[in-house]
């Protein structure tokens, strides 16, 4: 291009060609491309980071959970020879502190216990723990001692007991569970077991064995007088299983804890929890040590089967509640007693740990 400025005077301005615009056109595309290619992989590697993270804290906490509890199952202060239920109903699995561990095998969904079959997922395991509570309260007068009355303990303190609560106090030669029936232990730190009051509620007022194997049908029971050595704990009946996650990503951990002598609220521990599968170990010939790893119907088929198990083999398969990979993949898992096949787009973790109960068999 020229310009005239006059005579004698002329100006060139330069500028790009077409074909240099378009090689710039073309440079920034690549460029542009690049800085997108390494935002999407960026991102990716977040949600997948994220995931992973998610999904291995899902899976501590649940093992850390079912473990310790599971590893308690039966606790009652200090070892008692004899355990007089005095409640009523004592089968059903809150109460039934004659077998502190219990199970269901998910291909029998039929057979577990209504305070949340129709929560739990098919083909998912469950099991429950019974024990005591860690904090014990010291027993300062007994039975009928002094003005006390009688069918009452009074303790150092009550804090953390109220009316209708399942506690077991125990001695080191015996152990009696019952249900509180007086309105305020508060009142004089006082804590009364009578009949007629409470669910399931107390068949006999008197506190010796043998109540568990003959049933609790002889309301005059067996006197049995604990001592001020004896202690008292608050009975936790604790079950596991699988449910569907409220936040809709799948399965999750659930908890299900008696309460007051019912069963309480259901309570979502972990997410991401997709299946629970559970080996019991059972000694068969009392040497305190496991001889095989068989379900939970296959212990029931067993006489006293429950109470032989020792240890107990649990499996979990966690996955990262969200797609975290580009695309859908076929993957084969194995968990104690059942091998599982999933198609999606999560990464699932397979966990298999052993658990030693403290209170059964050989340390």
């Amino acid at each position: 291009m020229r310009l005239d400025q006059g005579p004698g005077h002329t100006i060139r301005e330069q500028g790009f060609t077409l074909v240099e615009l378009m090689i710039a056109i073309a440079i920034s595309a690549i460029l542009l491309l690049g800085v997108v290619q390494v935002f999407v992989i960026s991102r990716h590697s977040y949600h997948l980071d994220n995931g992973l993270a998610h999904a291995q804290e899902n899976a501590r906490f649940a093992v850390h959970t079912l473990s310790e509890d599971i590893r308690m199952a039966g606790y009652i202060g200090c070892r008692a020879v004899n355990v007089a239920n005095i409640l009523n109903n004592q089968t059903n699995w809150m109460f039934d502190f004659d077998t502190p561990l219990q199970g269901w095998d998910g291909s029998k969904m039929s057979s577990f216990p209504s305070e949340f079959a129709s929560k739990a997922v098919a083909g998912t395991d469950a099991i429950v723990v019974l024990r005591g509570g860690n904090t014990q309260y010291q027993i300062t007068q007994v039975n009928g001692s002094g003005a006390l009355a009688s069918s009452s303990f009074q303790l150092s303190t009550t804090a953390g007991l109220s009316q209708f609560d399942i506690v077991m106090v125990s001695d080191c030669n015996q152990a009696s569970i019952f249900q509180i029936t007086n309105t305020k232990p508060s009142t004089n730190n006082t804590v009364v077991h009578q009949t007629g009051t409470g669910t399931p509620g107390n068949c006999t007022n008197n506190m010796g064995s043998p109540v568990p194997t003959t049933g609790c049908t002889n309301t005059s029971g067996t006197n049995y007088a604990y001592g001020l050595s004896a202690g008292m704990l608050k009975l936790v009946a604790t079950a596991y299983y699988i449910g569907k996650s409220t936040s809709g990503t799948g399965n999750a951990l659930y908890r299900l804890s008696m309460d007051k002598g019912k069963a309480g609220n259901p309570e979502e521990l972990a997410e991401g929890v997709e299946d629970m599968q559970i080996l019991y170990g059972v000694d068969t010939n009392g040497d305190g040590l496991a001889n095989q790893y068989i379900t939970a119907d296959k212990v029931s088929a067993i006489t006293d089967g429950f109470k032989k198990v020792v240890s107990v083999r649990l499996g979990l398969l966690v996955d990262t509640t969200t797609d975290v990979l580009k695309a859908a993949t076929t993957k084969t898992f194995n968990l104690p007693g059942k091998t599982i096949t999933d198609t999606d787009k999560k990464l699932h973790f397979p966990i298999v740990t052993t658990i030693k109960l403290r209170n059964r068999g050989v340390m």
